[in-house]
């Protein structure tokens, strides 16, 4: 009988380990491993070689694997702007300043054809092949690919976890980005994010199984299972980052930590078609950064309204600090909680005392 995945075990394992018992992980257990320790999984299975043969075409057939990226994430504009400011995000500007020729070239591909060829990657497409069809020299191509991949990578990164007894350390994933026109939308910081989720093309495969020996048919059906797991993970952290926005789209506009709205996980999860359990282990050690340039947790963005009614309380002890109960409550109800029992409120106010005592 198989051993059962667990945690202990995806911190351990090497990428072959990954592969022997890929079909019987839960999502739940990738969902927990550290976002770095995740990326460091995948970018380890990614460079196997029968990984590598997935992206290459096949006699007469497409490939088994093809990257399609996430619609809502966005590409970097600051690379088809002449003048950004750059108060507007937190990119190094030292990095477009040192290369000023790649950056010219960028702008001279335009959006459509930089985004297909080097920010999204259509992959099983050889560089001579892009270079040609972009009218660039294969020095030029290759340019424009490490310097993409650099400023996909050059991000905050990882920060250290907030509060007291945390270990952990917060990835930003995303950063929320302000329109012109009022919306909201998603920025790229890492390249993974950027490049979207895996397709498998199921008829490629079919092929390829059939031409395969039996011990590598096995290792082909752990890695699709492994890819699928992936895919799953960041098509649910993309679901999630959108219910966030939309609701608390004031809160992203404004950047003021009174305007979020009361939001459990459970309603975010089921906003988002996202399991409650994925949901919140999802929400845990990863952040965004906000239009001001502010960085918050998830789990920060989806307060409970008793949560919410807590910090306003604190807020109106620390104004005020003889009001009763009575007029505390209907402060709240002013204040858009609507009805707020007097129990409740010194309830809270208790707990408030002893976390301060």
């Amino acid at each position: 009988m198989e051993k059962p995945f667990t945690l202990k075990t995806a911190l351990r394992s090497s990428l072959n380990a990954i592969g022997r018992t890929a079909l019987g992980v839960r999502l739940g257990a990738i969902i927990r491993l550290p976002e770095n320790r995740y990326e460091q999984q995948l970018n380890r299975l990614e460079s196997e070689i029968l990984f590598q043969e997935l992206l290459r075409p096949g006699a007469g057939l497409p490939p088994v694997l093809t990257r399609r990226r996430f619609a809502h994430w966005q590409a970097p504009g600051f690379l088809f702007s002449e003048q950004t400011a750059a108060a507007e995000s937190s990119f190094d500007w030292n990095l477009i300043d040192n290369h000023d020729e790649t950056v010219t070239l960028i702008r001279h591909l335009g959006r459509e054809r930089f985004e297909r060829f080097f920010l999204y990657e259509e992959q099983g497409l050889p560089l001579p092949y892009i270079a040609a069809t972009c009218n660039l020299t294969q020095e030029q191509a290759s340019d424009i690919r490490r310097f993409t991949e650099e400023v996909l990578t050059k991000s905050p990164g990882f920060i250290a976890a907030p509060g007291p007894g945390a270990h952990l350390p917060v990835k930003i994933i995303a950063r929320i980005d302000k329109n012109n026109d009022g919306t909201l939308s998603l920025g790229v910081f890492s390249a993974r994010y950027a490049r979207g989720r895996y397709l498998i093309n199921h008829e490629a495969l079919a092929a390829l199984r059939k031409n395969l020996p039996p011990h590598k048919r096995r290792t082909l059906e752990r890695l699709i299972a492994a890819i699928e797991l992936a895919n799953k993970k960041q098509t649910a952290l993309e679901a999630l980052c959108l219910g966030l926005i939309e609701t608390q789209k004031t809160f992203f506009l404004s950047g003021e930590t009174e305007k979020l709205q009361a939001l459990t996980q459970r309603q975010l999860a089921r906003q988002s078609g996202v399991h409650p359990s994925v949901c919140c282990r999802l929400l845990n050690h990863r952040a965004v950064q906000t239009p001001q340039g502010q960085v918050v947790l998830l789990k920060d963005l989806a307060p409970g309204r008793g949560r919410l009614i807590r910090r306003k309380i604190a807020e109106f002890a620390a104004q005020t600090s003889n009001l009763t109960g009575r007029r505390m409550a209907d402060r709240l109800a002013q204040a858009g909680f609507g009805p707020v029992t007097v129990r409740l409120v010194n309830h809270y106010r208790a707990l408030l005392r002893k976390k301060h005592a």
